[in-house]
């Protein structure tokens, strides 16, 4: 199974700082690791990672269902 990348909080740092997002944005890395399994890495606005966002596990659970039709 592959891990999530050494500097993934450098990179969610970036994202969340971009020019686009005006007040910061906090970002979730995501990977499904089975049809029931995914894991969340989560590094919030103004704090950085962090080891839970209910927001965040909410919005990460919603974008890796598969689709409906």
């Amino acid at each position: 199974m592959k891990d999530f990348p050494a500097a993934w909080q450098a990179e969610a740092a970036e994202i969340g700082r971009h020019q686009d997002f005006k007040l910061g944005v906090n970002v979730e890395f995501v990977r499904v690791t089975s049809h029931n399994d995914i894991e969340v890495r989560f590094y919030e606005r103004g704090v950085g990672e962090t080891q839970s966002s209910g927001t965040g596990s909410c919005a990460s659970a919603v974008a890796a269902m598969p689709p409906r039709g």
